[in-house]
């Protein structure tokens, strides 16, 4: 019994809703409330308006990344041909450059007083 009671409530509370907004429709002249529609053109003028300036900052953030791009293809393309030409030994270069080691060349040893 007392969900048949819950219900009819529930659906009172939403019939006053409806007679609350034919009420609002009948003081306009059956139109939807003027409120209402300058609400929602409000949220969507301001929705587009975010999108808008999120769009631009993405647009400047590809400019920044595309030149910071070009930037480190420069630094790359300058070291390379800083450590490659015939300065090879190069403190730069030099960091950068494997040492290989050949341990198997027994040490020479001079004596002058011979």
């Amino acid at each position: 019994m007392q969900r048949e009671r819950g219900e009819p409530h529930q659906m009172q509370k939403l019939e006053d809703g409806v007679e609350e907004d034919s009420s609002l429709e009948e003081s306009c002249g059956g139109l939807p409330p003027v409120e209402e529609g300058n609400r929602k053109i409000s949220l969507i003028m301001e929705l587009s308006t975010q999108v808008s300036l999120q769009n631009e900052k993405i647009t400047q953030l590809e400019e920044v990344l595309e030149e910071k791009e070009r930037k480190i293809q420069q630094l790359e393309a300058e070291r390379e041909a800083h450590c490659f030409p015939e300065v090879k030994d190069s403190p730069e270069c030099l960091q950068e450059t494997p040492i290989f080691s050949n341990n198997n060349a027994s040490p020479v040893v001079y004596d002058e007083d011979l």
